[in-house]
């Protein structure tokens, strides 16, 4: 049976700069399912998959409640939500 692992990285609203140093470094074949979440205004709209897509070959989406979280990919949290 095959472990299903997710990774959590997390930082403030200056961690930008960090956030695309290591989605550059992340091994795209590794099977896992990086999920990122980083302080905001929760009235504000983050950019923050679209600014990271550009950093790695990995797809990078927006979680919303239909997400079906998949290996390979990299996962944002939404503004507003823990």
């Amino acid at each position: 049976m095959k472990k299903t692992v997710f990774v959590g990285i997390g930082a403030s609203a200056g961690g930008l700069h960090v956030f695309e140093k290591i989605v550059s470094a992340l091994a795209s074949n590794k099977g896992y399912i990086y999920v990122i979440a980083q302080h905001l205004d929760s009235s504000k709209k983050s950019a923050l998959a679209q600014i990271l897509s550009k950093y790695t070959s990995m797809e990078v989406l927006e979680i919303s409640k239909e997400t079906n979280f998949l290996p390979n990919h990299i996962y944002i949290v939404p503004a507003g939500y823990d």
